[in-house]
This record gives C-alpha cells, structure tokens and sequence, in this order.
C-alpha cells in the first residue's frame, strides 16, 4: 500500500525530509499506527537534492534516502529500525540515512572541486576529475569543462596569470597536501570540503 499515492503533488517535505508536509505526516502516522504493510513511495524536498521512502514490513520500519549533486552524483543510505516506532524515531533514521547517503555519493564522486577566492569572493572553480573513467567534461550541468571554470563577476580584476595558474594546478595535483589552503597573492585556493 502506498499511502502517499492519492496525496497531490510530488513533493513529500518542505525543508530536509522530515519537515513533511501535513496532509503526509497525518497519512504517514495513521500507516504507522496501523501495524500494517506500507511504503511512502520516493517523496522529494523542495529544497534539497534528496529524496526519501520510508516504509514497513513485517514490523521493522525502513527509510531510504536518495541524494544527489550539482554533478548528478548519486548516493544512497538506509536506517531501519522494529516497531513501534515514534516519530522522533523517523527523523533519527532520516538523519541517519541521509548522513549515510552523502557518504555513498562522495565515494562515487568522479570529481573534486575546489574554490579560489580573491580577497573572500569566489571567483573561480577548479574542477578536477578523479574517477577512472575518461569524462570529456564534468558531469552535470554545473561545470563547462575540467580545470579552471570562471564565476565570478569582474574577469578582468579576477585574472589569473600564467604563473599562479602553474601554481595552484601543481597544488591541485598534490592534493591531499600538508596545507588545507593555498594563498597565491590575493587569491586563496582550497578543496570544497
């Protein structure tokens, strides 16, 4: 029984995935206090790059969640706990299969991205692939192409010159390096996480 299935619209939590929507937090506490078989079906956030199936079987109560990136780098995580179950108990699992889910999606990352600010501003990202596979480019829609990628506003003040783009690719290159960061002049390099 899917017990979001009659419910309009596809998203399913406001903020995160635990933040349901009212008509869907009633339906999903009425499943659970009825001990029966049930799934949510995959709910989405409106605003997160996530997605969630909570569901029951045999008394012990599932949540997966789905997560991606700005590169469509998938990741997956699943808490489960027997019943009863409160709802303090749903938004633990949530957590946990979320944190679970992140981890699964950095390990299938086929990038590692870095920010290079100049004077606190981000105005340049460097993308670097990593994964065996040969990507012509980054995947996604967030990154033109491998290396340096503009964003900032003023190109001509945020110019890199030959030398500190040596500089920070051989940095990059190294990468894990004894330093967390790179100061090159104005402009501060370091990995995104």
């Amino acid at each position: 029984m899917n017990i979001f299935k009659n419910l309009p619209g596809i998203d399913g939590a406001h903020c995160g995935l635990s933040d349901l929507y009212p008509d869907r937090l009633e339906a999903l506490t009425r499943a659970l206090n009825s001990c029966q078989d049930f799934t949510t079906g995959w709910y989405s956030s409106k605003k997160e790059l996530a997605s969630a199936c909570i569901a029951q079987s045999d008394g012990i109560v599932y949540v997966t969640v789905s997560v991606s990136d700005d590169f469509d780098t998938p990741g997956l995580g699943e808490a489960e706990k027997m019943r009863p179950v409160a709802w303090e108990d749903i938004e633990s699992m949530i957590d946990k299969a979320w944190q679970l889910a992140e981890e699964n999606r950095k390990e299938n990352q086929d990038y590692r991205g870095f920010s290079i600010r100049r004077n606190g501003a981000w105005v340049w990202t460097y993308l670097q692939a990593i994964s065996d596979w040969e990507l012509d480019c980054p995947p996604g829609d967030c990154g033109e192409s491998w290396g340096f990628n503009y964003c900032g506003i003023d190109e001509k003040a945020d110019t890199l010159t030959d030398s500190q783009r040596e500089k920070i690719e051989e940095w990059i290159a190294g990468y894990p390096a004894d330093d967390e960061t790179l100061e090159i002049g104005q402009f501060t390099i370091k990995p995104w996480e």
